[in-house]
Protein backbone atom coordinates (compact mmCIF):
# COMPACT_ATOMS: atom_id res chain seq x y z
CA UNK A 1 0.00 0.00 0.00
CA UNK A 2 1.30 3.47 -0.90
CA UNK A 3 2.43 5.85 1.85
CA UNK A 4 1.43 8.91 -0.19
CA UNK A 5 -2.15 9.26 -1.39
CA UNK A 6 -1.36 10.90 -4.74
CA UNK A 7 1.53 10.60 -7.19
CA UNK A 8 1.57 14.43 -7.39
CA UNK A 9 1.67 14.82 -3.60
CA UNK A 10 4.89 16.86 -3.63
CA UNK A 11 3.58 19.32 -6.22
CA UNK A 12 0.35 19.85 -4.29
CA UNK A 13 2.44 20.43 -1.16
CA UNK A 14 4.77 22.85 -3.00
CA UNK A 15 1.84 24.82 -4.41
CA UNK A 16 0.31 25.16 -0.96
CA UNK A 17 3.59 26.29 0.63
CA UNK A 18 4.31 28.81 -2.14
CA UNK A 19 0.88 30.39 -2.41
CA UNK A 20 -1.31 29.59 0.60
CA UNK A 21 0.28 28.58 3.90
CA UNK A 22 3.95 28.76 4.84
CA UNK A 23 4.24 29.38 8.58
CA UNK A 24 1.04 27.56 9.48
CA UNK A 25 0.86 23.93 8.37
CA UNK A 26 -2.35 23.22 6.47
CA UNK A 27 -4.13 19.89 6.81
CA UNK A 28 -2.92 18.91 3.33
CA UNK A 29 0.69 19.79 4.14
CA UNK A 30 0.47 17.96 7.47
CA UNK A 31 -0.65 14.79 5.67
CA UNK A 32 2.26 15.12 3.25
CA UNK A 33 4.83 15.59 6.02
CA UNK A 34 3.45 12.64 7.98
CA UNK A 35 3.79 10.46 4.88
CA UNK A 36 7.32 11.81 4.39
CA UNK A 37 8.14 10.82 7.96
CA UNK A 38 7.23 7.21 7.13
CA UNK A 39 9.43 7.28 4.02
CA UNK A 40 12.65 8.77 5.41
CA UNK A 41 13.50 5.66 7.42
CA UNK A 42 14.08 3.70 4.23
CA UNK A 43 16.20 6.52 2.80
CA UNK A 44 18.70 7.00 5.61
CA UNK A 45 22.46 7.17 5.14
CA UNK A 46 25.31 7.46 7.63
CA UNK A 47 28.07 9.97 6.93
CA UNK A 48 30.95 8.44 8.86
CA UNK A 49 33.19 10.40 11.16
CA UNK A 50 36.53 11.07 9.47
CA UNK A 51 35.04 11.50 5.99
CA UNK A 52 36.66 14.30 3.98
CA UNK A 53 34.39 16.58 1.96
CA UNK A 54 34.99 19.84 0.11
CA UNK A 55 33.44 23.29 0.15
CA UNK A 56 34.11 26.19 -2.18
CA UNK A 57 33.66 29.90 -1.64
CA UNK A 58 33.84 32.66 -4.21
CA UNK A 59 36.68 35.09 -3.68
CA UNK A 60 39.90 35.20 -1.72
CA UNK A 61 41.94 36.96 0.92
CA UNK A 62 45.42 38.50 0.71
CA UNK A 63 48.78 37.59 2.16
CA UNK A 64 51.99 39.66 2.22
CA UNK A 65 54.69 39.13 -0.39
CA UNK A 66 58.14 39.57 1.15
CA UNK A 67 61.60 39.97 -0.28
CA UNK A 68 64.62 37.86 0.75
CA UNK A 69 65.13 40.06 3.81
CA UNK A 70 61.58 39.59 5.05
CA UNK A 71 60.37 43.04 4.05
CA UNK A 72 56.81 43.32 2.80
CA UNK A 73 56.82 44.50 -0.81
CA UNK A 74 53.28 43.70 -1.91
CA UNK A 75 50.14 41.70 -1.24
CA UNK A 76 48.99 38.72 -3.29
CA UNK A 77 45.72 36.76 -3.37
CA UNK A 78 45.40 33.73 -1.12
CA UNK A 79 42.63 31.42 0.06
CA UNK A 80 40.00 32.72 2.47
CA UNK A 81 40.69 32.50 6.20
CA UNK A 82 39.28 29.51 8.18
CA UNK A 83 36.56 31.75 9.63
CA UNK A 84 35.40 32.78 6.16
CA UNK A 85 35.25 29.19 4.88
CA UNK A 86 32.24 28.47 7.09
CA UNK A 87 28.93 30.29 6.70
CA UNK A 88 28.55 33.41 8.78
CA UNK A 89 26.18 32.44 11.58
CA UNK A 90 24.10 35.59 11.38
CA UNK A 91 24.13 36.29 7.61
CA UNK A 92 22.90 33.18 5.84
CA UNK A 93 21.39 33.86 2.44
CA UNK A 94 18.26 32.19 1.13
CA UNK A 95 18.98 28.78 -0.38
CA UNK A 96 17.43 25.60 -1.65
CA UNK A 97 17.82 23.99 1.79
CA UNK A 98 18.31 26.75 4.36
CA UNK A 99 16.06 29.76 5.03
CA UNK A 100 17.52 33.22 5.35
CA UNK A 101 19.33 33.71 8.65
CA UNK A 102 19.68 29.99 9.46
CA UNK A 103 22.96 28.74 7.94
CA UNK A 104 23.76 25.14 7.09
CA UNK A 105 27.15 23.77 6.11
CA UNK A 106 27.01 22.91 2.39
CA UNK A 107 29.66 20.42 1.29
CA UNK A 108 30.31 18.04 -1.59
CA UNK A 109 32.10 14.76 -2.15
CA UNK A 110 33.53 16.09 -5.42
CA UNK A 111 35.80 19.07 -6.08
CA UNK A 112 34.34 19.91 -9.51
CA UNK A 113 30.82 19.83 -8.11
CA UNK A 114 31.72 22.04 -5.15
CA UNK A 115 33.20 24.65 -7.48
CA UNK A 116 30.32 24.49 -9.97
CA UNK A 117 27.77 25.07 -7.20
CA UNK A 118 29.23 28.54 -6.59
CA UNK A 119 28.62 29.57 -10.26
CA UNK A 120 32.06 31.15 -10.82
CA UNK A 121 33.03 33.21 -13.87
CA UNK A 122 36.12 32.60 -16.01
CA UNK A 123 39.17 34.08 -14.32
CA UNK A 124 37.49 34.31 -10.94
CA UNK A 125 39.23 33.05 -7.80
CA UNK A 126 37.75 30.21 -5.75
CA UNK A 127 38.78 29.25 -2.22
CA UNK A 128 38.39 25.48 -1.87
CA UNK A 129 38.50 23.94 1.59
CA UNK A 130 38.69 20.33 2.74
CA UNK A 131 36.44 19.58 5.72
CA UNK A 132 36.64 16.48 7.90
CA UNK A 133 33.41 15.22 9.48
CA UNK A 134 34.03 14.92 13.23
CA UNK A 135 31.14 12.60 14.20
CA UNK A 136 28.82 10.11 12.57
CA UNK A 137 25.95 12.01 10.95
CA UNK A 138 22.58 10.51 10.04
CA UNK A 139 21.33 11.88 6.73
CA UNK A 140 18.28 11.51 4.52
CA UNK A 141 19.08 10.63 0.90
CA UNK A 142 17.49 12.38 -2.08
CA UNK A 143 19.95 10.89 -4.54
CA UNK A 144 17.98 8.89 -7.09
CA UNK A 145 19.07 9.33 -10.72
CA UNK A 146 15.63 8.37 -12.00
CA UNK A 147 13.56 11.00 -13.77
CA UNK A 148 9.89 10.84 -14.52
CA UNK A 149 9.51 9.46 -18.04
CA UNK A 150 5.73 9.08 -18.04
CA UNK A 151 2.99 11.67 -17.57
CA UNK A 152 -0.01 10.05 -15.91
CA UNK A 153 -3.40 11.38 -16.99
CA UNK A 154 -4.98 9.28 -14.27
CA UNK A 155 -3.63 7.87 -11.02
CA UNK A 156 -0.88 5.27 -11.55
CA UNK A 157 -0.88 1.89 -9.80
CA UNK A 158 -0.59 2.35 -6.03
CA UNK A 159 2.69 0.44 -5.86
CA UNK A 160 4.32 3.16 -8.02
CA UNK A 161 3.07 6.22 -6.13
CA UNK A 162 5.77 6.38 -3.42
CA UNK A 163 8.57 5.99 -5.97
CA UNK A 164 7.14 8.76 -8.16
CA UNK A 165 6.80 11.16 -5.22
CA UNK A 166 10.36 10.43 -4.09
CA UNK A 167 11.63 11.09 -7.63
CA UNK A 168 9.88 14.47 -7.53
CA UNK A 169 11.57 15.22 -4.20
CA UNK A 170 14.96 14.26 -5.65
CA UNK A 171 14.42 16.63 -8.57
CA UNK A 172 13.24 19.46 -6.30
CA UNK A 173 16.39 19.36 -4.15
CA UNK A 174 18.79 19.00 -7.10
CA UNK A 175 17.30 21.90 -9.07
CA UNK A 176 19.98 24.61 -9.29
CA UNK A 177 19.31 27.81 -7.38
CA UNK A 178 19.29 30.88 -9.61
CA UNK A 179 20.39 34.28 -8.25
CA UNK A 180 17.08 35.82 -9.37
CA UNK A 181 14.83 33.02 -8.07
CA UNK A 182 11.84 34.12 -6.06
CA UNK A 183 12.07 33.32 -2.35
CA UNK A 184 8.88 31.28 -2.66
CA UNK A 185 10.66 28.88 -5.04
CA UNK A 186 12.89 27.77 -2.16
CA UNK A 187 10.13 27.46 0.41
CA UNK A 188 8.91 23.86 -0.18
CA UNK A 189 12.37 22.28 0.07
CA UNK A 190 13.25 24.54 3.01
CA UNK A 191 10.17 23.33 4.90
CA UNK A 192 11.01 19.70 4.12
CA UNK A 193 14.63 20.15 5.25
CA UNK A 194 13.52 21.82 8.47
CA UNK A 195 11.01 19.04 9.10
CA UNK A 196 13.75 16.44 8.61
CA UNK A 197 15.92 18.43 11.02
CA UNK A 198 13.10 18.35 13.60
CA UNK A 199 13.07 14.53 13.35
CA UNK A 200 16.62 14.43 14.69
CA UNK A 201 18.57 13.98 11.45
CA UNK A 202 21.89 15.74 10.93
CA UNK A 203 21.39 16.75 7.31
CA UNK A 204 20.39 15.73 3.81
CA UNK A 205 22.29 14.55 0.75
CA UNK A 206 21.14 15.17 -2.81
CA UNK A 207 22.50 15.07 -6.35
CA UNK A 208 23.92 18.17 -7.95
CA UNK A 209 22.70 19.19 -11.40
CA UNK A 210 25.85 21.26 -11.88
CA UNK A 211 28.47 18.55 -11.35
CA UNK A 212 28.93 14.78 -11.15
CA UNK A 213 29.01 14.55 -7.36
CA UNK A 214 26.70 14.79 -4.37
CA UNK A 215 25.78 17.83 -2.29
CA UNK A 216 25.58 17.43 1.47
CA UNK A 217 23.87 19.96 3.73
CA UNK A 218 24.71 19.55 7.44
CA UNK A 219 22.42 21.34 9.86
CA UNK A 220 25.20 21.78 12.45
CA UNK A 221 28.01 24.09 11.31
CA UNK A 222 30.35 22.42 13.80
CA UNK A 223 29.82 18.86 12.50
CA UNK A 224 32.89 19.19 10.25
CA UNK A 225 36.25 20.95 10.66
CA UNK A 226 38.37 22.69 8.04
CA UNK A 227 41.67 20.84 7.58
CA UNK A 228 43.16 22.62 4.56
CA UNK A 229 42.33 25.31 2.03
CA UNK A 230 43.74 26.36 -1.33
CA UNK A 231 43.12 29.06 -3.92
CA UNK A 232 42.09 28.18 -7.48
CA UNK A 233 41.46 30.21 -10.61
CA UNK A 234 38.68 29.29 -13.03
CA UNK A 235 40.10 28.57 -16.48
CA UNK A 236 37.04 27.50 -18.48
CA UNK A 237 33.36 26.66 -18.18
CA UNK A 238 31.69 23.92 -20.22
CA UNK A 239 28.00 24.06 -21.15
CA UNK A 240 25.96 21.16 -22.50
CA UNK A 241 22.47 21.37 -23.93
CA UNK A 242 19.55 19.25 -25.08
CA UNK A 243 16.47 20.03 -27.11
CA UNK A 244 13.62 20.96 -24.76
CA UNK A 245 10.85 21.40 -27.36
CA UNK A 246 10.28 20.78 -31.05
CA UNK A 247 11.57 23.61 -33.28
CA UNK A 248 9.22 25.69 -35.40
CA UNK A 249 9.88 26.81 -38.97
CA UNK A 250 9.00 30.14 -40.53
CA UNK A 251 7.11 29.70 -43.79
CA UNK A 252 8.88 31.13 -46.85
CA UNK A 253 5.47 31.58 -48.53
CA UNK A 254 4.37 33.83 -45.67
CA UNK A 255 7.52 35.90 -46.08
CA UNK A 256 6.91 36.38 -49.82
CA UNK A 257 3.29 37.46 -49.22
CA UNK A 258 4.47 40.00 -46.65
CA UNK A 259 6.99 41.51 -49.08
CA UNK A 260 4.32 41.69 -51.82
CA UNK A 261 1.92 43.52 -49.49
CA UNK A 262 4.65 46.06 -48.69
CA UNK A 263 4.99 46.94 -52.39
Amino acid sequence: MATFNDHRAYWHFAKSIKGKYRYVVSAQSKDFLEALHKMVKSNEAILASGTDLVRSQLGHGYRPLEDDLGNKIDEIPCAHSPERMKPLRDRAREGRVNPKGIPYLHLSNDMTTAIAETRPSIGQYISLGVFRVNRDCKLVRFTSRRKRSVIYLSSPPKQKIDRLVWEDLNMAFSMPVQPDDETSDYAPTQVIAEYIKSLGYDGIVYRSRLGPGLSIALFDLDAADLTSCALYSIGSIKYTHSLADNPYFVSQTKKRKTRKAEK
